[in-house]
């Protein structure tokens, strides 16, 4: 048991260590392509924050599996290197302790990673397009890019702000032009700033030190009345939901859709755990190197192999979804590869005999 643990400790704290290396570098790519999206860089820093954490859901379907490979060859390299597997072995500690060790936590990981692709990912990409919708919809009637003019479709106006006020929570220079039972009215203020009603939530822009302009100049009707303060409800949100890819359906719908496409991305969702548990297999004999090669010495064709077996993932599902295969076979052939590449790495390493000795009688690792 305690070889167990320490086997599984090298291995866990490693895992973390990865895993918050690659939110980070997958959180700030996206970060910088949801900014450089058109109509994206005007949104609430706290709207990004939330994108971004929902996005950092989803990506732990694929992250996690990579990290629990990368942690298996990591951590066993290490092993490898200070010679410790090779006490391990001189002990009478067979290779079956270091399977137990790295299958519990693959378990343990393919659990979650089956929580998070049946569950949370769905519902956190679900949350992401309401969020952007929702935005998308304030966006006419929302936050205003100062210099540029804001067209009201609903209300039937114009609006141009000059600039952000000192404080930068309201904005100077406001000018609104519009119609009002068919007669042009222009509206002048020197600052304005928007406020929600917290009763009924109905949305206000609030107009101070300004002029209102109706009519046509030279009309008889035509008006000017100076006013502190003006108050101009804006219309409410019509938020109209945007096409929501198959990652964001629920999976009871997949599985109730009968659909190639659902069914294909149903496949990749219950891929992702099995991914995890078959590549931590395979990273054990992977893993194997002597002591003057180091612990990152397969680093690099371990990322090989996670690319390949991913992309033919990817390109499975996508051919099942069109019909190229059918969805009976979908992904589970590139799984079947996978497994006996497996088998064929443990026989490279152990051989047939060798093999089913150390799996059954406890003898110990070479």
């Amino acid at each position: 048991m305690i070889i167990l643990r320490y086997i599984g400790r090298e291995i866990s704290v490693t895992l973390l260590g990865i895993l918050l290396v690659l939110l980070l570098i997958y959180m700030g790519d996206y970060a910088i392509r949801l900014l450089d999206a058109p109509g994206e860089a005007a949104m609430p820093p706290l709207v990004v924050l939330q994108i971004l954490l929902y996005k950092a859901i989803g990506a732990l379907i694929f992250l996690v599996p990579l990290a629990l490979f990368l942690s298996v060859m990591i951590g066993l390299g290490r092993l490898y290197k200070d010679s410790e597997m090779t006490a391990l072995a001189a002990c009478g500690v067979s290779i079956r302790s270091t399977y137990l060790a790295v299958g519990g936590l693959s378990v343990l990981v393919a659990c979650f990673v089956a929580l998070v692709s049946l569950w949370g990912a769905p519902w956190a990409e679900e949350q992401s397009y309401r969020l952007q919708d929702r935005e998308s919809a304030r966006g006419e009637l929302g936050e205003v890019a100062v210099g540029r003019f804001l067209q009201f479709e609903q209300a039937g106006g114009v609006l141009y702000a000059a600039r952000h006020a000192a404080s930068d929570q309201s904005m100077e220079q406001i000018f609104i032009n519009g119609t009002l039972d068919a007669q042009p009215v222009l509206l002048y203020a020197r600052t304005a700033t928007y406020v929600t009603d917290e009763g009924s939530g109905v949305r206000y822009l609030i107009l101070q030190d300004g002029q209102r302009y109706e009519g046509r100049a030279g009309d008889p009707t035509f008006r000017i009345t100076e006013f502190k303060r003006h108050a101009i409800r804006l219309p409410d949100v019509q938020v109209h939901p945007s096409e929501r890819k198959h990652f964001a359906r629920q999976t009871l719908a997949l599985w109730q859709s009968g659909q190639p496409a659902d069914w294909a991305e149903l496949q990749w969702r219950v891929s992702m755990p099995l991914a995890a548990l078959l590549l931590a297999i395979f990273a054990v004999p992977f893993s194997y190197s002597s002591p003057r090669q180091g612990k990152y010495a397969k680093l690099f064709g371990a990322v090989i192999v996670y690319a390949i077996y991913g992309d033919l993932i990817g390109m499975s599902q996508s051919w099942a979804a069109r019909g190229i295969i059918p969805v009976g076979l979908g992904v589970w052939w590139v799984h079947g590869l996978m497994v006996i590449a497996i088998a064929l790495m443990l026989i490279r390493r152990y051989g047939l005999y060798w093999l089913f000795v150390m799996m059954f009688n406890r003898m110990p690792a070479r």
